[in-house]
């Protein structure tokens, strides 16, 4: 009589092949998902920057003047990037400064607003 050696049969080779493709398939998909999303949070913390450092300027100047107007946001990380600076008054001396920074379609731009203080005209 001849003995069973011990070993894998086929059918458990291939139910174990199929069990590592479906967890290594995982692993990659998730893997870029978790990349997609480092990259995209790179992108708005500088888009972020460029915000905080446009309102910078703005409050740097001597004088503000009301409505919209167009920056320069672009940066080497984010070259296709548009800045929109609005500038409102509030009351005499009171104005509100939003500035938002787009840098791709579909993605919701980073918008920062703040209140500044100038001495009122007489």
């Amino acid at each position: 009589m001849v003995g069973r050696e011990r070993g894998f049969t086929f059918m458990e080779l291939c139910c174990a092949m199929a069990v590592f493709i479906v967890i290594a398939t995982g692993a990659v998909v998730g893997g870029r998902a978790h990349f997609t999303l480092i990259g995209q949070s790179f992108d708005r913390m500088v888009a972020e920057r460029q915000a905080a450092s446009q309102l910078e300027q703005v409050g740097a100047a001597a004088t503000l003047a009301e409505g919209e107007s167009e920056f320069e946001a672009a940066t080497p990380a984010l070259p296709s990037a548009r800045g929109i600076q609005t500038v409102r008054m509030l009351e005499p001396g009171l104005y509100e400064v939003t500035v938002r920074v787009q840098w791709r379609e579909g993605v919701k731009p980073v918008e920062v607003t703040t209140l500044m203080a100038r001495e009122a005209a007489r």
